[in-house]
């Protein structure tokens, strides 16, 4: 599994992932809870399946 995501789209990913992860267990919301795992796990991976699919990188060459 190679990475594809570059370290700022990770930390934006984390951060947004938790947030809607938080507001959907508040509000105990099924979709927002699995929706906010699936962006923080792609996050900490550094790896979104999606972007795999669509053969798309966020990481620049520099990022290592």
């Amino acid at each position: 599994m190679k990475k594809n995501i570059g370290k700022i789209d990770s930390f934006i990913r984390i951060a947004i992932g938790l947030t809607v992860l938080g507001c959907g267990t508040a509000r105990k919301c099924c979709c927002s809870i699995i929706i906010g795992a699936m962006t923080a796990a792609s996050g900490i991976t550094s790896f979104c399946p999606f972007l795999y699919m669509a053969e798309l990188k966020t990481k620049m060459l520099r990022d290592k």
